[in-house]
Order: C-alpha cells, then sequence, then structure tokens
C-alpha cells in the first residue's frame, strides 16, 4: 500500500552546476513511501548526479532535499535508513564476497544485524560466497553491490542501472527482486535508459532531458499519453497491402517495407484483412512501442 503522505523523497527547485555546466535545472521529484518510482532518461539527462545529491555525495547549488524527511547533506544520520548502488560497485578484489559484506556492515554500524548471508542469497550468490571478488563477473559484481544495499534493509532503495552487466536471466531475477522488496515496503528509486524495464517495474516515473523535468506521473498516465505503436511489416504483395489497411492504420511504404503505425489491436485487425484477402505476411517487426516513441518525443533522442 502507497502512503502518499509521507513521501520518501521530496525535491524541490533542484539545481546543480558544474562550472559553466548545469547538470540540474530546476528539478522537482517527489516518490511516496512504498512505491518503485522511475528515474529514466538518455545519458546526460542528470540522473546519477541526482542521485548523488540524495545520498550526499555531491552538493546541490540550489534547491531543497529531503530524504525520508531530512537533508542527505547533513551526514551519515541523515541518511540513516537508505541505500544505494549508483555507478559500479567497488570491493577489495583478494577478499571473498562474504567477508566484503562482513567488513561493510562492521564498519556501518550494524555488527550481527547486517545479514550478509541472508544478502547475499537472495542475488543468488549463497553458493559462491567464498569466491575471492576479483574472480566474479561483471554481472555478478552488479548483483554483489545490490547485496551490499540490502546487508541494511533499507527503507529506501537507490538503484542506478542495476541490470547492467547481467545476462537476461540475471537482468529477470534483479526485476524480481526489485518488486518483492516493493512488495514488503521497501521505497525503489530506479534510474534507467530502459523504458522496457521502467514500464514493467515501476508505478511512477520522471523523466528527464538534459537537467530539466520533462514529464512526471503514473505508469498508467504515460500510457494514455502514448502515440500508437509502429511495425515494419513485409509481405508477398506490399503495394496491395498498402490498400487494404483499415481505418486507424496508417502505412507508409518504404524499401525496407511497409511502416505501419496502429495499435496493438488495430494492427491485429490489419492482419485479419491481409490473411483474408490473400497477401500473405513474411515478417512483421514491432519497430518502436508507445512508450519508447513518447520517451523518444520528450528527450528528442532520434
Amino acid at each position: 500500500m502507497i502512503d502518499t503522505a509521507q513521501p520518501a523523497i521530496e525535491v524541490r527547485g533542484l539545481v546543480k552546476a558544474f562550472g559553466d555546466v548545469t547538470a540540474l535545472d530546476g528539478v522537482d521529484l517527489e516518490v511516496p513511501e512504498g512505491s518503485v518510482h522511475g528515474l529514466l532518461g538518455p545519458n546526460g539527462a542528470g540522473k546519477t548526479t541526482l542521485l548523488r545529491i540524495l545520498v550526499g555525495l555531491v552538493s546541490p547549488s540550489a534547491g531543497t532535499v529531503r530524504v525520508l524527511g531530512h537533508d542527505p547533506a547533513l551526514g551519515p544520520a541523515a541518511r540513516e535508513g537508505v541505500a544505494s548502488l549508483i555507478e559500479s560497485p567497488r570491493f577489495k578484489p583478494s577478499l571473498s564476497a562474504r567477508t566484503n559484506l562482513r567488513m561493510l556492515a562492521d564498519l556501518d554500524g550494524l555488527g550481527a544485524a547486517g545479514d550478509v548471508e541472508d544478502a547475499l542469497a537472495r542475488v543468488g550468490l549463497d553458493s559462491r560466497q567464498t569466491r575471492a571478488v576479483r574472480h566474479y563477473s561483471l554481472g555478478m559484481r552488479q548483483r554483489l553491490g545490490i547485496a551490499a544495499c540490502l546487508v541494511r534493509r533499507p527503507r529506501l532503495l537507490l538503484l542506478d542501472e542495476p541490470a547492467n552487466g547481467l545476462d537476461p536471466s540475471g537482468a529477470r531475477d534483479v526485476r524480481m527482486l526489485v518488486r518483492e522488496l516493493a512488495d514488503e515496503g521497501t521505497t525503489v528509486l530506479l534510474s534507467s535508459h530502459d523504458m522496457a524495464e521502467v514500464d514493467e517495474l515501476c508505478d511512477s516515473v520522471t523523466i528527464l532531458a538534459r537537467g530539466r523535468v520533462a514529464r512526471t506521473g503514473s505508469m498508467a498516465g504515460l500510457r494514455t499519453e502514448a502515440p500508437v505503436a509502429a511495425y515494419l511489416l513485409c509481405t508477398a504483395d506490399d503495394a496491395t497491402a498498402a490498400t487494404l489497411a483499415p481505418a486507424g492504420v496508417t502505412v507508409e511504404r518504404t524499401p525496407a517495407g511497409l511502416v505501419v503505425s496502429a495499435t496493438q489491436a488495430d494492427m491485429d485487425a490489419y492482419a485479419v484483412v491481409l490473411g483474408r484477402s490473400g497477401v500473405p505476411i513474411r515478417t512483421l517487426q514491432l519497430q518502436t512501442a508507445p512508450l519508447e516513441a513518447l520517451f523518444f518525443a520528450l528527450t528528442d533522442v532520434a
């Protein structure tokens, strides 16, 4: 259950400049407690800078930031209950995964309260916890970084591209873990450039473009704004197929085939018309999903 009365994150008018470069320009962000909120944008949009400000690693030039009700710039005590995986995690390569996490738990003052074995099990590293980290792949190190966050049993988890370096199976496991944590009441802010990942995991999203908020709102609301999907269709007779498009379907002939803009239901109806008309479909590929098209339009990414 999402409690909108007390935001886990509240940012107002946030500005961050590095010399003549303004990385964040008047950013507002509100993340309800218990939700999974996506932070979406192309490379250079300001996502990582924002995350670093939220954990007190970078000081803002202007604006206010509250994380679990506190200003993260005031020191470690103000960041109690917050864990983050920002950019690539770093560990002592000669030590095992378990020893690395135990050291982090001790440095964090958790002692026995830091459940290292449980954290390793939740990211699928329990059977390899005694191996030296130098023998870990990029994906395994990413999993270990997430485990380091879980040792803190955070109320708020900030993740910067958590599926980076993972194979499809590992990425799926991370997505399942994020949803599991959210179901347990953990608030998650997930930074990504993958609209499909955000669509699958998040309740709401903020889209950044060149340091500014291009759109913020619920995923359901964004879906209603999104344009129709674009498909690449190749048939046995493209010239005839182009004349058979029903209402609601736009067809453009190109050297590569027919570019069809339609909802999924209208595309299905078009495929039925082609079959009944004796025009075989050779290939049909989704070129741009609706939410991807909206992301491109808002961020001017071609």
